[in-house]
């Protein structure tokens, strides 16, 4: 056990020391600050407050849309929300990889079985089409619902397979088999054994997951089916596209939010893949 806390201490040496890592870091946490305490000085992102597709200036520093609402308002209002749908998503999506994962990985027989059916099956479910037809039934969506839509439909069978491989080649080694003959019970060997040692890898999972939920969010709120009455980014994306923005030429509408929505994808997707090369290396 003391090797392995070693080794996740050098992972945060590492990760200190890599420029590339820090600086994906650095983005990632300016815009949770931006989101944190942007809204309690900005103004309301629903109100019109100036003349309509007023470019930046001094008043407006990203102008406004075409009912005359500020866009750095939506924007910074837009972040907080985004970051928080793909938390909560990420969380649910992660827990339930994290559970079904090991789990599958683990136990042998039926049980074992039944669960890596689920996850197979999960795989090949469409889920994006899924998710679109249940968020296009249900009128009013708030953004905990749609949270727990991506989280629980979509953000857990890739890294619930990835969990589970892991799980599979931890299985047969010598500690597990002396915590059998301990008498410890599948469960408590599951996940007092198995979960600690792969830990680095699940935080590395939830990274994914959590930019993976961000840009779905994103993508279905641009389509009109995300949260009904909550500003996203992935809503000043759509109101970009159904008051034609491009049309009118109104570049300061949408670029800013499509800058901000691959800035936090990007940082939370490419993080997690510098620190995997030195997983590797150390051989956690």
């Amino acid at each position: 056990m003391s090797v392995n806390i070693s080794k996740r201490r050098n992972i945060f040496i590492y990760a200190i020391r890599d420029r590339y890592f820090m600086l994906l870091l650095s983005i990632f946490i300016g815009l949770v600050i931006i989101g944190a305490i942007g809204p309690l000085f900005v103004r309301s992102p629903s109100r019109v407050v100036g003349a309509r597709l007023q470019p930046p200036s001094r008043e407006f520093i990203l102008g406004t849309d075409a009912l005359g609402r500020d866009i750095f308002a939506q924007i910074v209002h837009g972040i907080r929300n985004s970051l928080l749908i793909g938390l909560f998503a990420g969380l649910i999506g992660i827990a339930i990889a994290t559970t079904l994962g090991i789990l599958s990985g683990f136990l042998r027989g039926l049980i074992g079985d039944v669960l890596t059916t689920i996850i197979n099956m999960f795989m090949l479910i469409p889920q994006i089409p899924l998710l679109l037809l249940i968020a296009s039934a249900i009128r009013i969506r708030s953004m905990f619902f749609v949270a727990f839509l991506i989280g629980a439909l979509f953000a857990w069978p890739a890294p619930a397979r990835a969990i589970r491989a892991l799980a599979l080649s931890l299985r047969e080694r010598e500690f597990i088999d002396l915590a059998k003959i301990s008498g410890k019970k599948s469960i408590e060997i599951a996940f007092k054994e198995i979960l600690p040692i792969i830990s680095p890898y699940i935080l590395l999972q939830f990274g994914t997951v959590y930019a993976s939920a961000i840009f779905t969010e994103t993508g279905i709120s641009l389509i009109g089916l995300g949260p009904t009455n909550v500003v996203t980014l992935g809503w000043v994306l759509n109101q970009v596209l159904v008051m034609n923005a491009y049309v009118v030429g109104a570049w300061w509408w949408f670029i800013p939010p499509g800058i901000m929505v691959s800035l936090l994808v990007l940082s939370l997707y490419l993080m997690p893949l510098v620190l995997s090369k030195k997983l590797q290396q150390i051989g956690i």
